[in-house]
């Protein structure tokens, strides 16, 4: 998903003109080995509510390489360092590119790199504070889009990728939330306060909700009212989804506040937020 949001940034930059590919692909595998360095870190920083997970699952509970011994606290340690010096060097590589935006791309890898990193690492340790949700949707949406408009000479006020986020990160925010339900328990006991922790189950389900039917009417308003047509096409499908993700959160507030695996309720935002992403890429193929 990250790539196409980041494919979609650069397009959306370019205004029909040809990608410039050295740029793209330098600017991709900064974001990738940035990415690759936060999945190592939150490994390591969630390993204690990890190990007391009693639902983990295919998408959430971590990679648990932690909790069964694949690997170890310095191999993970290790593979950190060396995905964030690669993910520099991509970096730096991409701002001496011919056209590049370099001080915009600078400014966004930087903002990028602290909060991916700073979800669970230590200041921030945004996923322990309630913040990181909002975090991921961010990253996810502004971050990659921005960064993919900045490696074409895209301007950080530049109307189309800025716009195109808004709904995104509007789509991303039911998963990430709705992925704290079966971690609730483990993240409580590791004192880890998550949004689920802090607003309970029931609550939690009712703001995913809000927020997928925030990105569905988002992408509309800015579709008909904005005349951004990269979202053309949206409307009714994601819609759809929408409502049917709404009807299937309320029914699964009937099961109360307790932690569960919800696979096939994260399946749906997962699949939800594609729509968010496919859909303009589409458009300015």
């Amino acid at each position: 998903m990250a790539f196409l949001a980041y494919w979609v940034g650069a397009l959306a930059a370019t205004g029909g003109a040809p990608l410039g590919l050295a740029a793209f692909w330098l600017g991709y595998a900064a974001v990738f080995l940035l990415e690759a360095a936060t999945v190592f870190v939150n490994d390591i920083g969630d390993f204690e509510s990890d190990r007391r997970n009693r639902f983990w699952g295919p998408m959430t509970g971590g990679s648990r390489v932690l909790v069964t011994g694949a690997l170890t606290y310095s191999a993970l340690k290790r593979g950190a360092v060396v995905a964030l010096a690669l993910s520099f060097m991509a970096a730096a590589a991409l701002l001496t590119v011919p056209g590049v935006a370099a001080w915009p791309a600078a400014v966004v890898y930087g903002a990028f790199g602290v909060l991916a990193i700073g979800y669970t690492a230590p200041p921030l340790k945004l996923c322990h504070r309630g913040l990181g949700e909002l975090d991921v949707a961010l990253t996810h949406s502004f971050g990659v889009m921005m960064l993919g408009a900045a490696a074409q000479g895209g301007r950080l006020t530049a109307a189309g990728p800025l716009l195109l986020a808004i709904p995104l990160a509007l789509a991303v925010l039911p998963a990430i939330i709705l992925s704290g339900i079966p971690d609730q328990d483990a993240d409580l006991a590791a004192n880890k306060r998550t949004l689920v922790v802090r607003l309970g189950t029931r609550r939690a389900l009712g703001l995913a909700a809000v927020s997928a039917l925030s990105a569905a009417a988002a992408a509309t308003a800015l579709r008909h009212l904005a005349g951004v047509e990269a979202l053309a096409g949206i409307e009714v499908a994601a819609s759809v989804h929408a409502i049917v993700l709404s009807m299937m959160i309320v029914r699964e507030t009937r099961h109360g506040d307790r932690a569960r695996r919800i696979d096939r309720l994260l399946a749906g935002t997962l699949g939800y937020i594609l729509w968010f992403c496919v859909v303009p890429l589409v458009n300015l193929l």
